[in-house]
């Protein structure tokens, strides 16, 4: 098993504008296992999530690495506001 780095991108019905995304860090055996429990995590994170593989995969990447946006909220990251 090794630690990946998710990159989700919400569903249409579930975001504001169509670009809101979700970071997971999970430990998987492969790539496509890794976005199955990404993918999983955040639809288990939300209320209004009707099937896990909704998220589309954006980025998957081995290692667990942080996102430097300071505009996160928890998992949900959404667009950077311009300055």
């Amino acid at each position: 098993m090794k630690p990946f780095t998710v990159l989700l991108l919400y569903p249409a019905h579930m975001s504001v504008d169509g670009t809101e995304t979700y970071l997971a860090h999970v430990t998987a055996a492969h790539t496509n296992h890794a976005i199955a429990l990404a993918q999983r995590e955040a639809c288990e994170g939300s209320s209004s999530c009707r099937n896990s593989d909704e998220f589309t995969p954006l980025f998957v990447t081995e290692g667990h690495h942080n996102d430097l946006n300071t505009q996160q909220t928890g998992g949900r990251y959404g667009t950077t506001p311009s300055a």
